[in-house]
């Protein structure tokens, strides 16, 4: 009876791929190359001939599972990329970057997030003040800290300012910008009064920009009064800011005070 040769009717694991081994069809081993661990099959019989050299597969073999690259990551964080000619690692980038594409001829990079609005703050004061006569500088009072996160960017204003006068003059609100570093700016904003014995409600709008790119770190926001020098700027009993119900009955007990929106913007 004539025999047939069927070969082999299985694939043959032969582990790790050995130079001086002779493999022959469907063999099968693991072999490294560029840090890629892959699995590779016989197809012609071979020996001393590598499955891969630099990702170029040998005659003799084809690939039966090709290796992720996942050896070139090395650090939590990391994102493979393809570089060219091989897979490539993208180490981690500073924290609250992004990851940025530069077209199909350039690798990723991480990049900084840029924006024209970096951030806003408000701030209120509830306090009643009432303000005498005189004609030095009277200082309202201290809004607080704004804290500045780029040097580039310039801070922007919206606010408001309720109170009641009596008097018959024109007064300044000096709105000061003063930074941990550096000098300060001001901008006033002017307050035209009644005459006197005419009780009105009084109200400031507080509206601009500050030229300063102050530096980073904390700013100081404050306002002063001023006549710029001129008498009767106050009246005993006539200006008052941040009223309440014992000035205007139809007002509630604790005034709602001032607010004021600092908006950090890059120019």
């Amino acid at each position: 009876m004539a025999t047939i040769d069927l070969g082999k009717i299985k694939l043959v694991w032969r582990g790790t791929y050995a130079g001086g081994t002779a493999y022959t069809v469907d063999d099968v081993v693991q072999h490294t190359d560029s840090g890629i661990t892959s699995s590779f099959i016989c197809t012609t019989n071979s020996t001393g001939n590598a499955p891969s050299t630099g990702g170029s597969v040998h005659g003799s073999w084809a690939y039966l599972a090709k290796g992720s690259g996942d050896a070139t990551l090395t650090t939590q964080g990391d994102v493979l990329y393809y570089g060219g000619s091989g897979l490539a690692r993208l180490a981690a980038g500073t924290s609250g970057y992004f990851l940025k594409t530069q077209g199909g001829s350039a690798n990723p990079v991480w990049a900084e997030v840029t924006a024209k609005f970096v951030k806003a703050q408000k701030f209120n004061y509830t306090s009643r003040l009432s303000i005498g006569t005189g004609s030095s500088d009277i200082a309202l009072w201290t809004w607080g800290n704004f804290n500045k996160q780029s040097a580039t960017s310039k801070l922007y204003y919206h606010g408001y300012c309720p109170g009641r006068r009596t008097e018959n003059d024109h007064s300044f609100v000096k709105f000061t910008a003063t930074p941990s570093s550096g000098s300060a700016e001001t901008d006033n904003h002017n307050l035209s009064h009644g005459a006197h014995t005419a009780v009105s409600q009084m109200h400031l709008n507080l509206d601009g920009q500050f030229d300063t790119a102050f530096a980073t770190g904390n700013v100081s926001l404050s306002m002063v009064l001023s006549s710029d020098g001129i008498a009767n700027r106050g009246h005993s009993s006539g200006m008052i800011w941040n009223t309440n119900n014992s000035d205007d009955g139809r007002l509630p007990s604790t005034s709602s005070g001032s607010w004021l929106v600092i908006y950090e913007i890059e120019d």
